[in-house]
């Protein structure tokens, strides 16, 4: 009998940390997602880099959202919309309700996008994140009631849309590795 218990409870004992690196592999997406958001807080000692600072978190969001709502939901971006506006200062709500947007949009439009190279998708991207930012300037300049500049605006849209091949890629190589390493815990 201690013969059959034997490997009965190795088996358990070898799937408990496999299905526990399942689910740090599943949580990754939004760790990385929690990572670019502390680092586009950080404050940033150069002056004027926080108005041109790419919203990096939205770089995650868009790359790991084209995959569906399993990889990054919608409670998640809305908590960094909120997180991000209760640590800027910016009008709270805004962000969540525009990351809301941005997502909503690139779930909806998925489906044609999904399997497309890189140079469509991050021209789709280019537009996703273009009309959002005009979105985000349109409602802050009026809700201040005064216009602020495009300019700083614009500088931020440009470096957010030029680092994005750089992420797209080092994320295409670690969802190639969670890929992979996903395969062997399950099957063998």
């Amino acid at each position: 009998r201690l013969l059959l218990v034997v490997p009965l409870i190795n088996n358990i004992m070898k799937k408990k940390p496999q299905r526990f690196e399942l689910f740090l592999w599943k949580l990754t997406p939004l760790l990385i997602t929690l990572l670019l958001f502390i680092i586009y807080i950080t404050p940033k000692h150069l002056w004027g880099i926080g108005y041109i600072m790419p919203p990096l978190p939205l770089i995650a969001i868009f790359y790991w959202g084209r995959f569906g709502t399993s990889e990054m939901p919608y409670w998640f971006v809305f908590a960094i919309g909120l997180l991000m506006d209760a640590m800027t200062g910016t009008h709270l709500g805004l962000s969540p309700i525009l990351y809301l947007l941005f997502i909503a949009i690139l779930h909806a439009q998925s489906k044609y996008i999904h399997k497309e190279g890189f140079v469509i998708i991050w021209g789709y991207f280019m537009l996703l994140l273009a009309g959002i930012s005009f979105l985000q300037w349109l409602i802050i300049s009026s809700l201040s009631n005064q216009f602020y500049a495009m300019i700083p605006a614009f500088i931020q849209l440009l470096a957010t849309i030029s680092i994005y091949p750089l992420f797209h890629h080092l994320f295409d190589k670690l969802t190639d590795n969670i890929k992979k390493r996903h395969w062997m815990l399950k099957h063998g």
